[in-house]
C-alpha cells in the first residue's frame, strides 16, 4: 500500500517539469510539506476566527444588556443606544454595568463610557 502511494506521488512529481533540478524524493517532500503547512495555516485561521467571533459576541451581549437595563430603569434615546453600541471596550462596558447598580440617573452610567479612551 505504501509503495502504491509513493509510486503515485512520484508519477505526479515526474510530470511536473518546472522543478527539474530537484530530485523526486525532494519534490514529494516539498509537496507534503506544503500540504501540511497549508492545513496548519487553515486550522490556525479557523481558531483565530472563532476566538474573534466569541469576543465580538461577548461585546455585543454586554452592549445589549446595558441598553436593556438602562432602558428599563431610565429610558434611552436612540442616540444614547447608538452611542452604547459604538463602545468597543469591554472593560468600559463592564464598569458601566457595575455603575448601573447604584446609579440614580443614566448620566452616571453614560459618563463611564464617555471618559477619554474608554470606548475604543
Amino acid at each position: 500500500m505504501r509503495a502504491e502511494g509513493y509510486n503515485s506521488e512520484s508519477r505526479k512529481v515526474l510530470e511536473d517539469s518546472a522543478m527539474g533540478f530537484i530530485s523526486t524524493p525532494e519534490r514529494i517532500g516539498l509537496r507534503r510539506g506544503l500540504k501540511e503547512g497549508m492545513e496548519r495555516g487553515i486550522e490556525k485561521g479557523i481558531e483565530k476566527g472563532i476566538e474573534q467571533g466569541i469576543t465580538r459576541g461577548q461585546l455585543v451581549a454586554e452592549q445589549a444588556i446595558l441598553i436593556r437595563l438602562l432602558e428599563h430603569k431610565f429610558s434611552l434615546s436612540e442616540e444614547e443606544k447608538a452611542f452604547i453600541r459604538s463602545v468597543e471596550n469591554t472593560q468600559a462596558l463592564e464598569r458601566a454595568l457595575d455603575m448601573f447598580v447604584d446609579a440614580t440617573d443614566k448620566a452616571q452610567v453614560l459618563e463611564v463610557l464617555e471618559s477619554p479612551g474608554q470606548n475604543r
